[in-house]
């Protein structure tokens, strides 16, 4: 299948996404790694039941905001193994990890593409590592995770909000420069210098 470049990268991210989120996940089920688990899924429970008491009318819209701002805030608190776990993961899966497999992925080893520099130098640690705060929003995610320690339920709720739509708002532009580009390149690929070629490229 002759697939185009910028469709085989989203492919590619997807797969690396998914394999994160599998390593992650089974990390993170483990008790000794992460004592908060029990809690996690006490109050992921709750927050389902609130859902669901909302959907069937059960509860008034104010009562709702009130207890989900409550259990946003205690859902955030019990995930923080799992966010700095999913941090560390993407700095080493694609900013330690790609560079010791020579700018290649699972994801991109399937999709036979795989990353190079942008200028012919050779692509060091912090090229690697620059894309991969940029492209995984590593910063906003430190900024939800230290939120929880420093804000109250009501400011880290609307936080959360404002949060989630810059890091929504960044991956909309990069997924559209590398599908509208010419060159297919992300703002985390100008920024660190780098382009993803076919593999045989």
């Amino acid at each position: 299948m002759n697939m185009d470049i910028s469709l085989k990268r989203i492919v590619a991210y997807i797969l690396d996404i998914i394999l994160i989120t599998m390593f992650v996940t089974i990390l993170t089920n483990i008790k000794i790694i992460n004592p908060h688990l029990k809690a996690y899924n006490e109050n992921y429970q709750i927050y389902n039941e609130l859902n669901e008491a909302y959907k069937n009318d059960e509860i008034t819209t104010e009562e709702y905001k009130e207890k989900m701002i409550h259990i946003n805030y205690e859902l955030s608190k019990s995930n923080i193994v799992t966010a700095s776990l999913t941090i560390g993961a993407f700095i080493i899966y694609f900013g330690i990890l790609q560079k010791i497999l020579g700018g290649v992925t699972f994801g991109k080893n399937i999709m036979k593409i795989r990353l190079v520099s942008q200028d012919e130098k050779p692509l060091g640690t912090v090229n690697y590592l620059l894309r991969t705060i940029i492209l995984n929003n590593i910063i906003l995610r430190v900024l939800l995770i230290s939120g929880v320690f420093f804000l109250n339920e009501k400011t880290y709720y609307d936080y959360t909000a404002i949060i989630s739509f810059i890091e929504s708002t960044i991956e909309s532009i990069l997924f559209a420069m590398i599908i509208l580009r010419k060159d297919h390149r992300g703002l985390h690929d100008i920024l660190s210098h780098t382009k993803v070629i076919e593999k045989d490229a």
